[in-house]
């Protein structure tokens, strides 16, 4: 019983050693050319002396990797366009360009109440009142010397006011109001730009 396990399995042993030489002297895919390599079958034949019969072992075909696939060029990034002259009389900043927005909160006003009077940085300040228990209007806006207030939402749960002084850095401030989900408290933001 043993020897008919062990046979086979000393055979098997003597065939991966016969072929050894084999794989080692064969090129490398990289080498060999632009084909990919060949699989290669190796048989061993051993006669065992004391049962006379004949066992024969293949190892499993192995085949060389891929070529490696070279990777596709890398892109360069676009070319950075020049950013545009600045306007006459400016300071060189884009009105695009704005500063982080400056944040408050107040008790809100009631119906019924006088406006309340909030500030709108440079621009000057608006005067708010409330409309209805969810709606704020713009009573009034009130710009500093040289500024151009322009009211773009007059009323509704959140008011805007927008206020321009061409030439000039700021050039531009927002103004926007609106009121928390219980009413009770204002918030104002505004932030210059330019």
């Amino acid at each position: 019983m043993h020897r008919r396990f062990l046979f086979p399995l000393a055979a098997g042993v003597v065939g991966l050693l016969a072929i050894s030489p084999v794989f080692a002297a064969e090129p490398s895919p990289a080498k060999a050319g632009s084909g990919p390599g060949r699989a290669t079958t190796t048989t061993a034949t051993h006669n065992s002396p004391t049962t006379g019969t004949t066992a024969s072992s293949a190892p499993p075909q192995q085949q060389s990797p891929p070529p490696e696939q070279s990777a596709p060029p890398e892109q360069s990034p676009p070319p950075q366009q020049p950013s545009p002259p600045p306007p006459s009389g400016g300071t060189g900043k884009s009105s695009s360009e704005c500063g982080a927005p400056q944040t408050n909160q107040a008790p809100a006003p009631q119906v019924g109440q006088a406006p309340q009077s909030h500030p709108a940085g440079e621009g000057g300040t608006v005067d708010i009142e409330r409309a209805s228990p969810t709606e704020l209007r713009v009573a009034k806006a009130n710009p500093n010397n040289g500024w151009q207030p322009e009211v773009t939402g007059p009323s509704g749960p959140r008011i805007t006011v927008k206020f321009t002084h061409p030439g000039y850095s700021p050039s531009l401030i927002h103004f926007a109001a609106s009121m928390d989900q219980a009413g009770r408290m204002i918030h104002t933001r505004v932030q210059s730009c330019g």
